[in-house]
């Protein structure tokens, strides 16, 4: 890559640093007078991390010491945690324009890009990113990982079902999965990790509350009992409105039989006689 005076250079690649990074783990990252070592330079984000040997678990790092790229202090690497050893220089990132940035962990990635689009990419989206297996502590590229689990030492395989599964996990697996209880309710052998669950929402003999009749009701006869209910309510209101229309036609009646008792009376009374003679 063309050097750039502009960008600071890494001193163990000597090219232009990427994500660069100060190291903040040394004793003389507080001189007692004068800069601090770590604000003369900066440092690659993957060469920082690899000369720490923060690439490593810590019992697979020397026990020995790395020195300061500019002082004596030294530290012991066995010791240093990456999110304390480690700063990112974001106001140098936003400083620099330049957007052909490759990627350092594989000449085969064709990663291209800004200071801060090659951060995000070196910690998420590479797939040559490196990755320590958990369990045994092998080193691989990071799209080798899920391959890894059939064949890691760490691992093995379930006799009952074929899974592949840490050892440590081993005795979960087989309690929550093959270990099973016999349901009282329907006479079926449930694995136990399940049992809460087979009751409450699986069981076919489990009881349901009707909202309507509150009535106590096995699944299995769930679907028939709110059929039923459906056309008992039914039936209750089809004969409910015929009874209103029967009781709407008998109050109809009994004003017309009062309409005509008053009729009779208003024709008969000496009021209405001697309106009529009066006419006369």
């Amino acid at each position: 890559m063309e050097m750039d005076d502009k960008r600071p250079q890494c001193p163990i690649c000597h090219d232009v640093a990427r994500v660069p990074t100060r190291i903040m783990c040394f004793p003389c990252v507080k001189p007692k007078r004068g800069p601090a070592c770590n604000s003369l330079s900066r440092v690659c984000w993957t060469c920082a991390r690899r000369y720490l040997e923060l690439d490593r678990p810590k019992h697979q790092r020397s026990n020995g010491t790395k020195r300061c790229l500019t002082c004596p202090a030294q530290v012991h690497t066995s010791l240093l945690e990456e999110r304390e050893a480690l700063d990112v220089d974001y106001v140098t990132m936003m400083r620099d324009d330049t957007t052909d940035y490759h990627c350092p962990w594989s000449e085969a990635c064709s990663f291209r890009g800004s200071q801060q689009a090659l951060e995000v990419h070196l910690l998420d989206a590479c797939v040559c990113r490196p990755y320590v297996c958990p369990l045994c502590d092998e080193w691989m590229r990071h799209d080798q990982a899920a391959e890894h689990v059939s064949t890691c030492s760490a691992c093995t395989t379930c006799l009952l079902c074929a899974h592949r599964l840490p050892h440590i996990e081993l005795p979960q697996h087989m309690h929550n999965v093959h270990e099973r209880t016999w349901c009282n309710q329907c006479s079926l052998w449930i694995p136990t990790a399940h049992m809460e669950r087979h009751l409450a929402h699986e069981c076919p003999q489990r009881l349901l509350t009707c909202p309507v009749c509150v009535t106590a009701v096995r699944a299995t006869e769930w679907i028939q009992h709110l059929a039923s209910d459906e056309n008992n309510i039914t039936r209750q209101m089809n004969h409910a409105m015929t009874r209103l229309q029967n009781c709407t036609q008998d109050l109809q009646r009994l004003h017309a039989a009062k309409m005509e008792v008053w009729r009779q009376h208003y024709d008969t009374s000496p009021s209405s006689t001697e309106l009529r003679a009066v006419d006369c």
